[in-house]
């Protein structure tokens, strides 16, 4: 019931320092010649024991036995000890990918769960296993080492996603041919799947095309300086917003580089039938909202002063539009032309005019204003009041002057 080495049958793992405990005194068979005893727990594994009889056995005719020892070693029971150091990428573009895993025993590796390799020997320490040829998709896979003695140890590895295709641009805001998008707008690119958002880049220390999502209005030979950058939809989508505003009735055209990766470690490639990994760049572009007001200039004032019930005035104006008019002057023109437009009042009193103004509204419905410069209408004839020498007078002066007054 211990491990004190006593009783004339011994059997000890060390030397007889310690001996193992039976479950119960020997059995005797075969006419008094055979005894047997049970150890009272499984002996370890893979252990060499020592049987030791002592001198106390002795016949039925007193005499005593010779000190014996004898010994034996019990099998290997234990399963070698897996396991997994170096994993393979979460996910990654490599179809024969590698992995590192540790044994305590030499073996026979045997493989399951979709994967396989021409290694199939493990030995004590690292063994580096790749993989066989692997097609896209998510793996869980495991490997079994078999000793010599049938143990089996298992390591179930960690579940990993071979992605092999090219990302591409799916769709931007704004959209290819949108117009009047406005000034302050921000620009997102959405991605075909998860991006690796460090190779998604943009430029905010200037106007050069660097970094990987670009916005130009020149065919890229300059770009929007841009002042941040921000990913959302598992980086699937990022946003970039501008430095400044946009200019205002512009064209602007979105680019992306093909530097851009998804998380696999795929470039960009938005057209997958044409060699090489092709950039995204948007077909005619986006137009900005127009924002800035028709500019008008007086050209021929109407005169200071005339006798002209409906005069005429031209301005220019640097686009079209409709026109509209304030003060106390009309006219039946209501639309501008870019360039020289020529306006007919329509009929005028007599009087002074100070506070006629011309509108030109465009069609984003921006307004540009002109003062029309003052100007007096006078359509009275003038009269004469007196003459001197007046009329009839006799015994003028042969040096007199003439004076008629108005």
């Amino acid at each position: 019931d211990n491990a004190i080495c006593r009783g004339s049958l011994q059997l000890s793992a060390d030397g007889f320092s310690t001996c193992v405990p039976m479950s119960s005194t020997p059995s005797v068979s075969n006419g008094g010649q055979t005894f047997t005893v049970k150890p009272s727990a499984s002996l370890s594994g893979e252990t060499a024991y020592s049987i030791r009889i002592s001198t106390d056995v002795k016949d039925h005719y007193g005499n005593s036995l010779t000190l014996k020892e004898t010994g034996f070693t019990t099998e290997d029971t234990t399963p070698p000890i897996l396991s997994e150091k170096t994993a393979i990428a979460v996910i990654g573009s490599d179809t024969t990918p590698s992995f590192t895993f540790t044994s305590n025993e030499v073996g026979t590796i045997t493989y399951s769960g979709s994967c396989s390799s021409s290694e199939t020997s493990a030995e004590i320490g690292d063994n580096l296993i790749t993989f066989n040829t692997l097609s896209e998709g998510t793996y869980n896979c495991s490997v079994s080492v078999k000793d010599s003695d049938g143990n089996k140890g298992f390591l179930n590895l960690s579940s990993f996603t071979i992605d092999t295709s090219a990302p591409t641009v799916h769709s931007t805001s704004p959209l290819n041919n949108d117009s009047v998008v406005s000034v302050s707008s921000s620009i997102t690119i959405f991605f075909s799947e998860e991006m690796d958002p460090s190779t998604v880049t943009t430029n905010t220390a200037n106007t050069s095309c660097s970094g990987s999502i670009q916005v130009s209005s020149d065919s890229f030979t300059s770009c929007v300086r841009m002042a941040s950058k921000s990913a959302y939809a598992s980086n699937q989508a990022f946003t970039v917003r501008p430095h400044s505003n946009l200019d205002g009735d512009t064209i602007y055209k979105i680019g992306v580089t093909a530097a851009v990766k998804d998380r696999a470690g795929n470039f960009l490639d938005q057209d997958g039938f044409t060699s090489g990994n092709q950039v995204y760049q948007m077909g005619n572009g986006f137009t900005t909202a127009d924002t800035l007001a028709p500019v008008l200039t007086q050209t021929v004032p109407v005169k200071s002063l005339t006798n002209d019930r409906t005069p005429s005035y031209i301005f220019s104006s640097s686009e079209a539009g409709t026109i509209s008019y304030t003060g106390s002057c009309s006219s039946s023109k209501t639309s501008a032309s870019a360039g020289s437009n020529t306006v007919t009042f329509n009929s005028l009193s007599e009087g002074i005019y100070i506070n006629c103004a011309i509108t030109v509204t465009d069609a984003s419905g921006n307004r540009g204003f002109l003062y029309v410069s003052p100007f007096i209408v006078d359509t009275t004839d003038p009269t004469v009041s007196s003459y001197s020498p007046a009329d009839s007078q006799t015994d003028i002066s042969l040096g007199t002057h003439v004076e008629v007054t108005f």
